[in-house]
């Protein structure tokens, strides 16, 4: 992401199986997305996972100060989360 200034990214967790910890949500915000908002990250297409906490762990990460920076929309499907990404 930082090498490619990437702009747009479409994260499948559909099979995540765990819940994300506060200390490894924290990680998450502090080592991926604030130095890749610094190169122009700005939008996230997730496909969720079926597991209920783990889908919360994951929105809780994005709830976070840095993630509230980031347009981020959620989907069941990857071709739903694909044209999203693609248009926005």
């Amino acid at each position: 992401m930082l090498d490619q200034k990437t702009e747009k990214v479409l994260g499948n967790i559909k099979e995540l199986g765990f819940v994300v910890s506060p200390e490894a949500q924290e990680w998450m915000n502090e080592h991926i997305f604030a130095p890749a908002m610094e190169v122009g990250f700005s939008k996230l297409a997730v496909v969720m996972s079926t597991e209920f906490l783990a889908q919360l762990s994951i929105e809780q990460v994005m709830e976070e100060e840095v993630g509230q920076q980031i347009t981020t929309k959620y989907f069941d499907e990857i071709e739903e989360a694909r044209e999203w990404i693609m248009n926005v």
